[in-house]
């Protein structure tokens, strides 16, 4: 018995014991896993700071934007919304209120500033209405990231924000709007944060105004960040960068005026992967780009870079930089000719809109993207090159986009496509004083997409052999001096992907071709995949060890995928009539047979052309009603003026059949719904008065 009751009594202990064991271990769970509690002062000082806002929805842009602080209820603020806190002490050291609505100021004596132990301040996406931001800044002192990018932020950026010395990120972009933007220097005593790797002071500016908020005037940039030798990522605007761990520098469209100093010794250090200085109002070429040789991606776009290009520029880089591009500036030429490209990979290159006079620089076989349009390239050429260099025509098989348009080149286009392998999908060299015939060695670019060719001195026939590029979908021939018959070629080849067809201001002749151009498949066939833009985007990227890769970048036109567009024929020497076949390009939006010796009626087919929008058949002798409803409402008198037989709305003058006025209900209802009886109409008054029957307009 007493045996059997020390037994329970040990079973006992030994169940409490686990009990207790069991809620030890739940606690010591309970305790790891639970939030730490907040500070009292610090969850005041958040309510408080709460309180100085009112939520409006329009404060923040971004579409997924909403009010954290209406979910600041619980006692214990570690657990709010936007709320850090450090788990050891409690004290609050991270607060995420970006894109959050709020609308007011922050003055100086907000109660934020207290909130000394802060590390992460995201403020982000809110409208502070057009306060400054407070000295008190500086309080925080142990702030790593801050961002205070579009917040409707104004006036001069705070001596004291150089107090936050362990400032890793610092981010105070878009902040252009004219009522609300950063104004005056940056203060120099920025460089004293020497632990930033990342600033971003971009899109300080108004596009519209063109006034500039953030000045970097006086300091040159060597004195501005001297310190900063950790920097990885710096995107606000530029001058003298002695941080040898950069590599991509990215200031483009900051419209910023810079000045480079000829001594930019300290520039060495940098060896830039990816440099872009676009609209940064340089005047010249900055003179440490004389000391890079590591370049792979080379910006100078919308500049108002002068004179020469000198030698040295001809030698930065010239085993690495497959991206130049230089547009838009007031280049003159370069500094010894014949230019002859010395960038052994370059892919990209892109002098377009410059003032350029001379020869055409000739690239190297490796060129994917060459863009010399809109300058004046002309004169004496001298005997090592051609008009149009060969050694495009050699290239050709990775050439993809020729632009030469807009310039006075004058002679032949060369033989460019010397075999099937070539990757030509567009070329562009309207504009010019070329001559002579198209190559048919274009026939073999079976990539082609586009051909333009418009405003030039070329005398050839209709190129009916382009027919056979099945992926050519926009042809212009405008402006030039193609003659004869547009008829069908020997062989059946009938241009079975062509969109955009421009035959305008030649001396074509005969009948329009209604037995070949407008039974083309590819202008009659409808695929319901919607308008697309006939294009490829340069996508030329780096990524985080720079590795270059390319693309393209070109657009033509809005399509409709598998159905033509736009056709203009204007200003040739056509005869006969339209064609009613044309009623069956049911997608057409744009028609141009005007300035030609046409005759006959406008067929009532076209009104079948829901989607034309511009229609032109003025200056030829076309004669009888203008048909009317539909489309066919919206065209005014210069559609159809220089036609004297012409009658009918919108003209003045009306139809008549033996002196009785056909009008526009006549027209619209009999016309255009019972053809049959209209026939039978005219037929009855033909035999009422036969003897007088006449058409007067």
């Amino acid at each position: 018995m007493e045996l059997s009751l020390c037994l329970i009594m040990r079973q006992k202990l030994v169940l409490r014991l686990l009990l207790i064991n069991v809620f030890i271990v739940n606690h010591i769970y309970f305790v790891s896993v639970q939030k730490p509690s907040c500070h009292d002062e610090e969850r005041s000082a958040l309510l408080q700071f709460k309180d100085s806002f009112v939520i409006n929805q329009s404060a923040s842009s971004f579409e997924g934007a909403y009010p954290k602080f209406l979910q600041w209820k619980s006692n214990n603020c570690c657990l709010w919304d936007g709320i850090n806190c450090d788990a050891k002490t409690g004290h609050v050291i991270a607060l995420h209120l970006s894109s959050s609505c709020l609308f007011g100021s922050i003055n100086s004596n907000s109660t934020l500033f207290s909130l000394i132990h802060l590390q992460i301040l995201s403020l982000s996406d809110n409208h502070f209405n057009f306060s400054q931001i407070p000295a008190s800044i500086g309080q925080l002192s142990h702030l790593t990231y801050l961002n205070l990018s579009g917040s409707a932020f104004y006036g001069q950026v705070p001596f004291e924000i150089s107090d936050l010395t362990n400032l890793s990120s610092l981010d105070m972009t878009y902040n252009y709007d004219p009522s609300s933007a950063f104004y005056g220097q940056l203060p120099l005593e920025i460089s004293n944060l020497t632990k930033l790797s990342s600033l971003d002071m971009s899109y300080n500016y108004d596009p519209v105004t063109e006034e500039k908020f953030l000045q970097l005037k006086d300091p040159n940039f060597k004195t501005l960040v001297r310190n900063l030798t950790g920097l990885e990522i710096l995107i606000l605007n530029f001058v003298d960068m002695p941080s040898e761990s950069l590599t991509r520098l990215q200031l483009g469209d900051n419209n910023l005026s810079l000045v480079f100093g000829e001594a930019s010794r300290n520039a060495t250090d940098s060896k830039f992967k990816l440099l872009d200085l676009s609209s940064c109002n340089l005047r010249k070429f900055p003179h440490f780009l004389k000391h890079q040789n590591e370049l792979e991606w080379l910006v100078l776009s919308r500049n108002n870079i002068d004179g020469q290009i000198l030698n040295w520029m001809l030698n930065i880089s010239i085993n690495t930089l497959p991206m130049l591009s230089i547009p838009s500036n007031l280049l003159a030429g370069f500094n010894q000719l014949p230019v002859v490209l010395p960038w052994v990979n370059l892919r990209q290159f892109d002098i377009s809109f410059n003032m350029l006079q001379g020869p055409l620089p000739i690239p190297p076989p490796s060129i994917v993207d060459y863009d010399a349009s809109s300058n004046m390239l002309a004169g004496e050429i001298s005997p090592l090159v051609c008009i149009i260099p060969p050694c495009l025509g050699n290239s050709a098989s990775l050439l993809v986009m020729l632009s030469l348009r807009n310039n006075s080149l004058h002679g032949i286009i060369p033989e460019i496509c010397s075999n099937n392998m070539s990757k030509l999908k567009m070329i562009d060299v309207s504009h010019n004083r070329l001559q002579g015939e198209l190559p048919r060695s274009l026939s073999k670019c079976l990539m082609l997409e586009a051909i333009v060719v418009s405003n030039n001195q070329f005398h050839d026939s209709f190129p009916s052999w382009l027919g056979s590029l099945s992926f050519l979908k926009l042809l212009m021939l405008c402006d030039n001096g193609f003659f004869g018959v547009i008829g069908k070629p020997e062989k059946d080849i009938d241009f079975s992907n062509l969109r955009v067809l421009d035959l305008s201001s030649n001396s074509f002749s005969g009948e329009l071709p209604s037995q070949y151009i407008f039974n083309w498949n590819a202008m009659k066939s409808i695929k319901p995949i919607g308008l697309r833009y006939m294009s490829s985007n340069w996508s030329s990227t780096f990524s985080n060890d720079y590795q270059y890769s390319n693309g393209l970048r070109y657009k033509i036109t809005i399509m409709y995928e598998g159905a033509l567009r736009s056709l203009n024929l204007s200003n040739n020497m056509l005869t006969g009539c339209i064609p009613s076949s044309l009623g069956y390009l049911t997608e057409l939006e744009s028609l141009d047979l005007s300035r030609n010796n046409l005759s006959c009626h406008i067929p009532q087919q076209l009104k079948q052309l829901g989607f034309l929008s511009s229609f032109n058949v003025s200056h030829n002798n076309l004669t009888g009603p203008i048909p009317q409803g539909n489309q066919f409402s919206v065209f005014d008198n210069s559609s159809f003026y220089g036609n004297p037989k012409l009658c009918g709305d919108p003209l003045s003058k009306k139809c008549y059949i033996s002196g009785l006025v056909v009008g526009v209900v006549l027209a619209d209802i009999a016309i255009t719904r019972k053809p049959g009886w209209f026939h039978w109409f005219v037929e009855l008054l033909s035999e009422w008065r036969k003897p007088r029957r006449q058409w007067r307009t």
